[in-house]
């Protein structure tokens, strides 16, 4: 399994290579940029992401605050009794939030491949 953990700065952004079979890592001090980090991911084919991107220690006590810190919260319309919610207000930390959702589409086209494999092995 290849683990990548990154620590998310404002400029910079420390990323840990580790390959669990061999037990080798390597480091890369990359640029904090949505197109860079979204070429290394595709770079280097990585199980697993590990990430730390979070504000002043302590603040989040609740799975609620990370989703806010992620800016992945529905926006809300109220009107009198009417209450509607919205698209995901995005007013979080966008790069964070960009390999959450890279992560996410690698599992579900992880997980549909393995799937149709599956079904043409058994058949």
């Amino acid at each position: 399994m290849k683990i990548l953990a990154l620590d998310l700065g404002k400029f910079n952004t420390m990323c840990c290579f580790f390959d669990t079979k061999t037990r080798k890592h390597s480091f890369l001090n990359a640029p904090t940029e949505r197109n860079y980090l979204n070429t290394l991911l595709k770079k280097h084919k990585v199980d697993l992401v590990v990430m730390e991107a979070c504000g002043p220690s302590g603040w989040i006590t609740t799975g609620r605050q990370v989703s806010v810190y992620f800016g992945l919260v529905p926006r809300q319309y109220q009107s009198g009794e009417t209450d509607r919610n919205g698209r995901i207000t995005k007013r979080g930390n966008p790069l964070a939030r960009t390999i959450l959702v890279e992560c996410a589409w690698a599992t579900l086209l992880e997980a549909a491949y393995g799937l149709s494999v599956s079904v043409v092995e058994k058949e």
